[in-house]
């Protein structure tokens, strides 16, 4: 083309009508993979996460009884349900929670509040408190969250 006197405006328009179905069909082809593909990774994601904190906070929290003062092992079945580190989560056990529950809670933490508090403090700063420990924590957290 060096050298030929063509028309600008001829080889723009050839390379024009060339260049929009070559890259319609690439783009055609590319769609046609995207959006299945967009679908499915969509689904999946929904699938896996969708109510993956309503399903963990319905489900109790493992603690070892023995980890517990026998004194506060009534505490228990209430740290199970509501002991979660997750504020999320422990607002969704409060709030999945029938009215039988939250009195339980209420009377579990008038019971056994001061008596998990002197228990919570007798861990030193500088060593990890156990699961039990932390659930009974958090259970306490939950009550405070009730504002009553």
């Amino acid at each position: 083309m060096l050298g030929q006197n063509v028309d600008s405006a001829s080889s723009t328009d050839h390379f024009a009508m060339i260049q929009p179905s070559l890259f319609g069909r690439v783009t055609m082809k590319r769609t046609l993979f995207l959006i299945p593909v967009t679908i499915g990774l969509l689904l999946a994601a929904c699938l896996t996460g969708c109510g993956q904190g309503h399903e963990s906070a319905s489900a109790e929290i493992q603690l070892n009884a023995v980890a517990v003062p026998e004194h506060l092992r009534p505490a228990l079945p209430m740290a199970r349900q509501f002991g979660f580190a997750d504020g999320g989560l422990r607002g969704d056990a409060l709030d999945r929670a029938s009215p039988s529950e939250l009195a339980e809670l209420m009377r579990v933490v008038r019971d056994y509040g001061d008596d998990i508090d002197r228990w919570l403090d007798s861990f030193p700063p500088e060593v990890d408190m156990t699961a039990e420990a932390a659930a009974m924590m958090y259970m306490l957290l939950a009550y405070e969250e009730l504002g009553l």
